[in-house]
């Protein structure tokens, strides 16, 4: 029967995990930038419009 090293099994799971994880927060870290970055576009949007409008009002 194989014996298994149970402290080098579980560091080399741990390790796994640990990449993982950071790569995972990476991701997460990344998306949340993206995100940010389209709402202010979408905000800036629309402040834009609002100023058009605005001067178009005032311009009647």
């Amino acid at each position: 029967m194989a014996r298994i090293d149970l402290e080098s099994f579980l560091r080399e799971k741990s390790d796994i995990l640990k990449s993982s994880s950071a790569h995972l927060l990476g991701e997460a870290k990344s998306n949340v930038i993206q995100a940010y970055k389209r709402a202010v576009e979408e905000l800036e949007k629309i402040k834009r419009e609002g100023v058009e409008q605005a001067v178009e009002t005032l311009s009647k």
